[in-house]
């Protein structure tokens, strides 16, 4: 495709945090009429929590994380039982309050409310998504595969179908199957290791690689000259004129612009709290592995509730990811945590992947909200933005959230 020159038309807008959804925000913002600066850190987008996430663009599949079925797991999770989740004592020392309000949301009526709030965002989602996929040849390994989430033994399919009636009131494409219904779907699915009453089916749902799309897309908008990217700048403070951000010191000189959006994943709290913003994000750890292909490899995306985990077939690799550790901040993976997730997947899926070669470990922090909500919008500086705190849903809600925070933006700030 041809690459079309863009004229500045609207006002210069920095976003702060080149992740899948700092990308994605700079990129709508140019499609109406701003000039996106993107900074960050690192020297390439897409380098930390959306570099190998589970690359499923599951529009239907955005539950909030706290829930009864949570709940009922966690006296497994406190004692060390559960093989897919964590909750460290210094994690609960850190981040207490937050912890409260997380149990809270738990409750049957306020998880049903957030989900299905994350719904409607991540269908808008999916519509801006199938503009970008009309407009753009980004290459990032997508296909819309569908996605089966597998049930496990002790499933209530009766709420199941409940749950699933509810999202279809909304506009969501999904279905309820039996054991025979999922392997009619996905044949490979014999290999399957675990017992399954059925599965909920969502033909619509697609994969593709987020690092891929981010940095595709950043390409577009520096050689068609309509945004600028700044690696290797450390944002170090903010510098105010009365109710408005006027511009950013960095450790290689200021940043001006005409509007500021904070889209840091975690480094946003900090950049928050020198705005007067408290922001209510924590850590949630996850896992990734990219395998060589095995001799059954599934063509329709699966979720392993049962496992928290996901299996995807992702260009000519099989993306493994999952699992939800509530524990610091840390560098490195604990080499007895990645061999226990490694090896759920070879005792659940034995054929869908071969371990050899580099596997491609992979540990990042989701900024997960209590209600598992993101934060969009303006702060109380009338030209500062935030779009931050999508937890394991960054990729399939980036979309949505961007066209949200970029047409507020374009109608506040001229």
């Amino acid at each position: 495709m041809a690459q079309e020159q863009f004229a500045q038309t609207g006002p210069k807008v920095a976003i702060i945090g080149a992740g899948i959804v700092g990308v994605t925000t700079a990129l709508r913002l140019k499609e109406l009429g701003a000039y996106p600066i993107i900074i960050d850190a690192a020297p390439d987008a897409a380098t930390a929590t959306s570099a190998q996430n589970a690359a499923q663009l599951s529009f239907t599949s955005v539950d909030a994380v706290a829930s009864p079925a949570l709940m009922g797991l966690m006296p497994k999770i406190l004692t060390g039982q559960s093989p897919s989740g964590k909750l460290s004592p210094l994690w609960v020392k850190d981040y207490f309050t937050w912890a409260l309000r997380f149990l809270n949301e738990a409750r049957t009526s306020q998880f049903e409310k957030n989900s299905l709030a994350n719904l409607r965002l991540s269908l808008a989602s999916k519509a801006v998504f199938q503009e970008w996929l009309d407009t753009y040849d980004f290459d990032f390994d997508y296909r819309t595969s569908g996605k089966v989430t597998l049930l496990g033994p002790n499933a209530n399919f009766t709420a199941a179908q409940l749950w699933a009636d509810q999202k279809k009131k909304l506009g969501a494409e999904i279905e309820v199957l039996d054991h025979e219904g999922v392997v009619r779907k996905e044949p490979t699915f014999i290999q399957f290791q675990g017992r399954c009453k059925g599965g909920i089916y969502s033909p619509g749902d697609a994969v593709g690689d987020a690092r891929k799309f981010a940095r595709a897309a950043l390409r577009h908008l520096i050689e068609t000259n309509s945004g600028e990217f700044l690696p290797n700048h450390k944002v170090l403070d903010v510098v105010m004129d009365q109710q408005e951000m006027r511009y950013l010191i960095t450790d290689q000189g200021r940043v001006e612009a005409d509007a500021f959006v904070i889209c840091a994943g975690l480094q946003s709290v900090d950049l928050c709290a020198r705005l007067g913003k408290s922001l209510p994000l924590a850590p949630m750890a996850g896992y990734s592995l990219s395998l060589p292909m095995g001799k059954a490899v599934p063509d329709l995306a699966i979720t392993d509730s049962e496992n928290k985990a996901v299996v995807t077939r992702l260009g000519d690799r099989i993306r493994y990811a999952g699992y939800a550790d509530f524990v610091p901040h840390q560098r490195g993976i604990s080499a007895r945590r990645l061999n226990t997730f490694k090896a759920k997947l070879f005792e659940r899926f034995p054929l869908v992947a071969l371990d050899e070669g580099d596997l491609s470990p992979w540990m990042g922090f989701r900024p997960l909200t209590p209600n598992s909500l993101p934060v969009i919008g303006r702060l109380t500086q009338k030209n500062a933005y935030i779009n931050t705190g999508h937890g394991m849903y960054g990729w399939v809600l980036s979309a949505g959230s961007a066209d949200r925070v970029a047409r507020q933006i374009l109608s506040e700030v001229k």
